[in-house]
């Protein structure tokens, strides 16, 4: 059988003639794939040097990539510190990495791990079985990454470059965490540190060299790493920048090469503005957010259908999308967007007032009391102009709201995991694959008590949920997935334990110096995916000499002394 992966996220492309079936016998003609170094993609004769100076919205909260959930301030940094045991290329399939092949047993309940031989961390220790056993047992104990890794039960180094998961029960999608944050390999040497979300050691192009809490992370170019001509820079410079028009002018301004931006006014504004010494880069696949309203269906009103029903055919979506998010993040009809393989037509509710209005009568006269509640959200301008077009919108319909703004985005989710809300707004349904949202929307054993933490948000318990989400998790055939996933939108539209509000939006502002960041290549050779999750991979970046300095330097920089 071969153990070379070819494609996700859909499904593995075990082998191109036999499309979607997994285990036929003419399997074993199949290529096994390279196990030492392959073809990097690049070009050793490319320009290179350079310092390239990034700005990021906010300070990292760790880099420990088994105990920290990656936001993409985190994952940008990451990125270039570690690598993955599986890739992505630009048409979403998974290609090796650090692994070269990856194959499961007849039932999905065991899947090997083969590993590329001759890598070594940046501290030296050899990327081996050991290794990857260390990291990946770190990420399924930690609380962070546990519920993603939920269905492995064991973690076996067979031999130096042999690695078995051991699973509970059938699962598809477990290439997809290792191409993921869980699948990112971090030195046993780093899970000795005091702080190892402080110290990170990985086998990436790039080494963390300083870091200053709330201004800048140096990286140095990693000397000796195993894709032949990488990194082509010779440092980067992650710098700390809350303000997004801050950011956008520093890049204008020479002081910063490349900045993420968030900010829906300053994204309508490089959009309009764009080509006047810098390029913009809107991440276009389906691995960004959905803004929503998480309704708690355990506690009243919303454990009354009738009640979230209102809520969500009051809401305007289109007009939030164009008045408070200056139309960059766009109208949300479920967790995927229609481009996805996975998309379903279900009905998702649209503005009706008197639909809405007669739904609060029916509440009201069902329950004795109106449709009343409290919608907390994070802090910030933008959250809170949000909440209040919302209840100025509901309140049409005869539905009374109050704002409730958390001290920050953490009480909020805290707030939320232990069920100590009505409704919340979030930031939702990123998973490259919808099995990333498992543990979202699965009843599991049914809804814990208020104050048990849990990751079903809404507390929604559904049988037909369960069904679809686990059909799902057994069988690697795209067709099969895809109706699965497509009844369980179907529940969702029904139910409504979640109201999709608009897609969230987030865009590079690159200078006209940067190259080769969106020309990227996998290990074997085929075009990366340009970005994921809003984030680029930097080691094949270099900068265009300028002005007759050295190569990749402007003038004075944001946030550097150097």
């Amino acid at each position: 059988m071969s153990r070379v992966l070819r494609r996700w996220p859909i499904v593995l492309r075990l082998c191109a003639v036999l499309g979607f079936v997994a285990w036929l016998a003419t399997l074993a003609s199949c290529d096994r794939g390279p196990r030492t170094l392959p073809d990097s993609g690049s070009d050793p004769g490319s320009p290179s040097g350079g310092h390239l100076r990034f700005a990021l919205p906010r300070d990292p909260s760790g880099l420990d990539p088994a105990t920290v959930r990656f936001g993409p301030d985190e994952l940008q940094v990451a990125r270039v510190i570690f690598d993955p045991l599986l890739t992505i290329d630009e048409s979403s399939e998974l290609r090796p990495g650090l692994a070269t092949e990856v194959s499961p047993n007849s039932d999905l309940t065991e899947w090997t791990i083969i590993l590329r031989q001759g890598v070594t961390f940046s501290d030296g220790s050899p990327v081996d079985a050991m290794a990857v056993k260390s990291s990946l047992d770190a990420a399924r104990h930690s609380a962070a990454l546990g519920p993603l890794l939920e269905p492995v039960d064991d973690i076996r180094a067979i031999d130096n470059d042999t690695v078995v998961a051991i699973l509970r029960t059938p699962w598809a999608a477990f290439p997809q965490m290792l191409a993921g944050q869980p699948g990112f390999v971090s030195s046993p040497q780093m899970r000795l540190a005091a702080d190892p979300a402080r110290a990170p050691v990985g086998s990436g192009p790039f080494v963390l060299d300083r870091w200053e809490a709330g201004r800048e992370l140096v990286l140095t170019k990693r000397v000796g790493y195993w894709q032949d001509g990488l990194p082509r820079l010779d440092r980067v410079t992650f710098v700390v920048s809350p303000d997004d028009a801050a950011r956008f002018a520093a890049v204008r301004q020479g002081e910063v090469d490349v900045a993420r931006l968030v900010d829906p006014a300053e994204l309508a504004r490089a959009s309009m503005d764009g080509g006047d010494g810098f390029e913009v880069l809107k991440d276009k696949s389906d691995d960004t957010p959905e803004l929503v309203i998480v309704l708690n269906t355990a506690a009243p009103p919303f454990n009354d259908r009738s009640a979230r029903a209102a809520l969500a055919f009051s809401i305007d979506r289109d007009t939030l999308s164009r008045e408070v998010f200056n139309g960059e993040y766009l109208r949300a009809d479920g967790p995927f967007s229609e481009g996805s393989r996975f998309y379903g037509e279900a009905h998702w509710p649209i503005l009706d007032v008197a639909h809405a209005a007669d739904l609060v009568r029916d509440h009201e006269r069902r329950n004795g009391r109106p449709v009343e509640f409290r919608l907390t959200i994070g802090p910030g301008p933008l959250a809170v102009e949000l909440a209040r077009r919302i209840i100025e919108q509901t309140a049409v319909v005869g539905i009374l709201a109050e704002i409730e703004v958390a001290d920050s985005e953490e009480q909020l989710s805290t707030r939320v995991a232990r069920g100590d809300f009505q409704a919340a707004v979030l930031a939702l349904f990123d998973g490259s694959h919808p099995d990333e949202d498992y543990a979202l929307l699965h009843g599991g054993s049914g809804v814990p008590r208020q104050g048990v933490p849990s990751a079903n948000l809404a507390r929604f318990n559904d049988p037909s949920v369960d069904v679809a989400l686990d059909a799902a998790r057994r069988t690697l055939d795209v067709t099969a997935q895809a109706e699965r996933y497509q009844q369980l939108q179907k529940v969702l539209a029904e139910q409504l334990p979640y109201v999709f509000l608009v897609h969230v939006q987030s865009a590079l502002i690159v200078g006209n110096a940067v190259r080769g960041l969106a020309d990227w290549r996998t290990p074997t050779g085929e075009p990366g995916i340009r970005q994921w999750r809003s984030t680029v991979w930097l080691g094949s970046v270099w900068l265009e000499p300028s002005g007759g300095g050295e190569p990749g330097t402007s003038g004075t920089r944001l946030g550097s002394d150097s």
